[in-house]
């Protein structure tokens, strides 16, 4: 294909790279008298109005691929289709980055924490950009990240994998025998064939994971056997495979690791900035010159001469546990609506009841939001969510009481509803009988138990996204944010 032309304008000069996504090259735009890098896109070659609809697709979704302009993001010039009219080939015309893969820096072993750090943050703000687009990427691993000389980072190939895929649907991304993304640093739903957001945000983990240990999370002979190991196998702590990595890369890694992608991290901006704080950690150098990232522990209050209790002085108000809004992971805002300080007998049944006392649980705050308005909101059948914080002696005690309210307990706990007239009230049989989605969270000494349900009670599983989203933001918004126990 050397001297080829492309679309009159391109002229192949030299092979970058073959991959399962075809062949990149640099090419001369004849033009502008520019150098350039194109990929010619291997598509399955299916034949007849199934090749057509694959070569439209593709060419669809690049150019909203093209749309996206951010620093750290390889910019699309140009896109076409080459070859005789039987057998059209689409290719990308791209800038020509200068610069050295994060494959390559890998086959040198592992690289400095804040490099890691550095390099991590730059993908995720390309992520956030292309995420708030509506783009994900699919893709995420090594060789579609390139560094420059200057330090920039500049991640390849967005959106290109979904568009390559030849069995994409509205609802479903892959078939048997095609896999979108690569195996090693794919996310369970991804792997299932439903992937979202969180999906890149997991593979971003896989990579990190990788920068800083020098090998990847699982180790695997095959697809398969990456693939079941995503499905099924725990991930192991980075600093059990390199001693030299602090607890805080450890937290952060393994939270991108999660098998429920509504337990990592809400967006790429979010991880993002945990990126470039974990950078600015101060600590002592290692003895092979890496920079140890240390947490700072929190400060532990003195324990009271009455009880030595570990709990922070902090008033169990509803103002002081719940906030009056918040905004969930798809910009809808939720404001609260109700609230009020309840006994833990009102917070479910008699067992549940029991359990809270016997870990010494003498106050509940509970509290109601709604859905407001907006221009990514369903007035007509507004989500609310059931809050409930539940105050411990200390963090030991609080520990094993979320074990207990994540597992079945949290289904029996009391749904409320605003009262007429203001206050609360359990919710009616009906609630309970409809679809709902639970979150769990626990800071320091407190609890937060949530609870989302559509005013419509429906029992459509379609809805869970959205239920989700609500409940997870309502709990991690809820319990007092600067309290300083541990």
């Amino acid at each position: 294909m050397r001297d080829l032309l492309l679309g009159g304008r391109y002229r192949l000069v030299r092979q970058l790279g073959v991959g399962g996504m075809g062949q990149a090259w640099e090419a001369q735009d004849e033009t502008l008298g520019r150098p350039v890098a194109v990929k010619v896109i291997s598509l399955p070659a299916d034949g007849g109005s199934r090749g057509d609809e694959a070569r439209a697709r593709f060419l669809r979704e690049a150019r909203i691929t093209a749309r996206l302009q951010h620093p750290n993001v390889v910019t699309i010039h140009d896109l076409g289709e080459t070859g005789a009219e039987s057998n059209r080939v689409p290719f990308l015309v791209m800038e020509l980055v200068r610069g050295e893969g994060l494959e390559a820096k890998l086959r040198r072993g592992a690289v400095a924490l804040p490099d890691a750090a550095r390099w991590g943050a730059r993908i995720c703000d390309a992520l956030a950009e292309a995420h708030n687009a509506g783009i994900m990427h699919r893709d995420i691993k090594p060789a579609n990240i390139l560094v420059t000389p200057s330090d920039i980072v500049k991640v390849l190939d967005f959106g290109i994998a979904r568009a390559a895929d030849p069995y994409a649907t509205a609802d479903r991304l892959t078939r048997t025998g095609f896999i979108v993304g690569t195996p090693a640093y794919m996310a369970p739903e991804q792997a299932r064939g439903f992937p979202e957001l969180r999906s890149d945000l997991y593979a971003v983990g896989c990579l990190l994971f990788e920068l800083i240990t020098g090998r990847l999370p699982f180790q695997a002979p095959d697809t398969m056997g990456y693939l079941s190991a995503h499905l099924t196998q725990e991930p192991p702590a980075p600093s059990s495979v390199s001693t030299d990595i602090p607890p805080a890369w450890d937290h952060l890694v393994l939270t991108l690791l999660h098998k429920d992608p509504y337990q990592r991290y809400p967006n790429a901006a979010d991880l993002s900035r945990a990126l470039r704080q974990i950078d600015h950690t101060p600590g002592p150098e290692s003895r092979d010159g890496r920079t140890r990232l240390l947490t700072v522990s929190p400060h532990r209050p003195r324990s009271s001469e009455s009880g030595g209790r570990d709990r922070a002085d902090v008033t169990l108000t509803v103002d002081a546990l719940l906030p009056q809004e918040f905004v969930n992971d798809v910009a809808i805002r939720f404001a609260r609506i109700a609230a009020g300080t309840h006994h833990p007998r009102e917070a479910g049944p008699d067992h549940l009841a029991e359990e809270l006392t016997r870990r010494d649980c003498t106050e509940v705050v509970a509290g109601v939001y709604a859905e407001q308005p907006g221009p990514h909101a369903t007035p007509e059948n507004p989500v609310y969510v059931s809050v409930q914080v539940f105050a411990f002696p200390d963090a030991k005690t609080s520990l094993d009481a979320f074990e207990y309210l994540r597992g079945a307990a949290r289904w029996d706990l009391t749904i409320w509803r605003a009262r007429d007239g203001g206050g609360l009230e359990p919710c009616p049989d009906e609630v309970y009988r409809s679809y709902r989605w639970s979150h769990s969270w626990r800071r320091h000494s407190y609890v937060t138990v949530t609870l989302a349900y559509r005013a419509d009670l429906t029992n459509d599983g379609s809805i869970r996204p959205w239920l989700a989203a609500a409940a997870r933001r309502a709990a991690i918004s809820a319990a007092p944010q600067n309290h300083h126990g541990s």
